[in-house]
């Protein structure tokens, strides 16, 4: 599993995850089912033009829902909500002062958006990683694997 991983850091595409399962049929016979499930990825490049940090996400779906999460939002005050979007954005919030406004506003925010961002304001050294991978030319990949 870690040999896929790593191979994903440098093809940059996307990651094949067979997933074998069994089940029963019609006669009672046990059948071997196969399941693909592609993986998105979302690649970022340095200054040079290398890759050098991915994120992997369970699909499409995954890496554009709401990266905050909904129900500990309930438990955040609304100013903190707010200075959360301004961060995200870099501008001060204009929307209503409203919790459910605010609320709404910051689940806007989606995985992407987070990690684009989250990678424009971070030193390379300082991002969140699972693994780091390093090609035959010594240049490090740092791939974040959140399937």
């Amino acid at each position: 599993m870690i040999v896929n991983k790593i191979m994903v850091a440098f093809l940059g595409l996307f990651r094949l995850n067979c997933l074998n399962s069994l089940s029963t049929g019609a006669k009672g016979k046990k059948i071997m089912k196969n399941r693909i499930t592609v993986n998105t990825t979302l690649t970022f490049k340095n200054e040079k033009g290398e890759k050098d940090y991915i994120v992997i996400f369970r699909d499409e779906a995954h890496m554009n829902a709401p990266y905050p999460c909904a129900s500990s939002l309930e438990f955040i005050s609304t100013d903190s909500i707010i200075r959360m979007w301004e961060q995200q954005f870099g501008q001060p919030y204009k929307g209503e002062r409203t919790r459910e406004a605010a609320i709404n506003a910051v689940m806007a925010i989606t995985n992407k958006m987070y990690y684009e961002a989250h990678y424009a304001s971070t030193k390379w050294g300082d991002l969140d990683a699972d693994y780091t991978a390093k090609n035959y030319f010594g240049h490090k990949i740092k791939v974040l694997d959140l399937a």
